[in-house]
């Protein structure tokens, strides 16, 4: 029992013995294609990691702020007691004269 398709002529098959031209104009489209993508994706990885260098070094500042912040309100607040000693001082030698 053969196949009626083996006893076909050639031409009536191209497509199971030739290649059609633009395969090969496709397979190298889709190689430039993966090419592309894997470069992307490297490039993503790349911003995400810098991304995550630039978040830590944020929440480092922020940090140090935050540490400043606190500095300068104590500071402050000694600044304002050197201010209302020194208004007593000053008011204590006018009543004095």
């Amino acid at each position: 029992m053969e196949n009626s398709d083996d006893n076909e002529p050639q031409h009536k098959r191209p497509h199971l013995t030739t290649v059609p031209r633009n395969f090969t104009k496709n397979k190298d489209a889709d190689a430039g294609v993966v090419e592309v993508h894997k470069q992307l994706v490297e490039q993503t990885e790349t911003q995400k990691h810098n991304l995550h260098n630039l978040e830590e070094k944020i929440k480092q500042l922020k940090e140090r702020q935050k540490a400043y912040d606190d500095l300068l309100i104590s500071v402050n607040q000694c600044w304002i007691q050197v201010i209302l000693y020194n208004h007593a001082l000053v008011s204590f030698s006018l009543h004095l004269h």
